[in-house]
């Protein structure tokens, strides 16, 4: 595991790279509100202070970035609560990185466990990928359950060529880190609205019929 370090601008491993995720199409677990998507992640900085990140409660937080093309990267950049004026307890403790080429199958690139800094940096050895998925799995140095990102910078060359649409990122991939599943509700009990249409017309003709007899 690679410790963190506090830097706003990237290591020299990957100064030369730029970022690959800057205003690229993002997704995400749901967010804390409707002006805390995932795109205020990639939009570039944190001069929007406490409004321009990315906020999630789900039971699963995660942040996913397709990067348009098939590139070779060399690191990333994730600034979190603190660096957008917020409290350091806000700071991600723990997240994982991963990148993966379909959207489909993850590799971990990154694994962080016991963060405190506002900023952090993860140069590692060059790896082809299109899309970038950050999971956070420790939200906050407290239990407070928000995940606070204002940043998520994705550093390399692309090679310019869009993906084929098959290798796409699929913003409904599962990830091959070891984080929680995600827990879906018990499937309710049917009410008139979930019957079968076929259903309701021969409802709807037998009530006429009904009233016929009257």
């Amino acid at each position: 595991m690679r410790q963190p370090s506090l830097l706003v601008s990237a290591p020299a491993a990957f100064a030369a790279d730029i970022n690959l995720a800057l205003d690229k199409p993002a997704t995400g677990s749901l967010a804390c509100a409707g002006a805390e998507g995932p795109e205020k992640a990639v939009n570039g900085g944190v001069a929007g202070g406490n409004g321009d990140k990315w906020c999630s409660t789900a039971s699963v937080e995660y942040l996913q970035v397709d990067l348009g093309a098939p590139a070779s990267i060399t690191g990333f950049t994730v600034e979190h609560a603190g660096a957008g004026g917020e409290a350091a307890t806000y700071n991600t403790k723990a997240f994982a990185v991963q990148l993966s080429s379909d959207g489909s199958t993850w590799t971990t690139a990154v694994s962080v466990t016991d963060n405190t800094a506002s900023t952090t940096t993860h140069p590692i050895t060059a790896a082809s990928a299109r899309c970038a998925k950050l999971v956070v799995t420790t939200p906050t140095q407290t239990a407070d359950p928000a995940a606070r990102i204002y940043e998520f910078e994705v550093y390399g060359t692309s090679s310019g060529t869009p993906a084929a649409a098959s290798s796409r990122c699929s913003t409904a991939s599962r990830s091959s880190a070891s984080t929680p599943a995600v827990t879906r509700s018990a499937t309710p009990a049917r009410g008139r609205a979930d019957v079968e249409p076929g259903h309701r017309v021969r409802e709807e003709a037998d009530r006429r019929g009904e009233g016929a007899d009257r």
